[in-house]
């Protein structure tokens, strides 16, 4: 899903995930979008040597759930619709979930609000 400013609506788009690769402190994975494969893309995650960040954000809290998920949140400063933010990526790992939801706070408002979401199920 993703906020459309245009409507100012969730919308919901299909989206596949291949898990490409694990090696040292890199995930790789290829996001496929059957009604636009134009769309279709290979990311990446980088965790830090130190871990303490990932991408280019800190990792500001790690939770491990009752279930075994597991929350890592991270959070930086970047644009969002050409305008100046704070940005929290939240990822939610678990044996059959892989979540990445990027919630934004643009400068001089003061709460966070979903940007986009990658739901995953197994």
């Amino acid at each position: 899903t993703y906020r459309d400013y245009t409507s100012d609506e969730q919308v919901q788009i299909p989206v596949e995930a291949e898990i490409q690769s694990v090696t040292g402190r890199t995930i790789v994975y290829r996001l496929m979008f059957p009604a636009e494969p134009q769309y279709n893309s290979i990311e990446r995650i980088r965790i830090s040597s130190d871990g303490t960040r990932i991408d280019d954000q800190s990792i500001i809290s790690r939770n491990r759930g009752e279930d075994g998920r597991l929350t890592i949140v991270t959070q930086g400063r970047n644009t969002d619709n050409s305008e100046p933010a704070n940005i929290r990526i939240v990822y939610e790992i678990g044996s059959d979930v892989f979540d990445i939801s990027q919630r934004v706070r643009l400068d001089g408002t003061d709460e966070y609000f979903e940007r986009n979401r990658y739901s995953f199920r197994r």
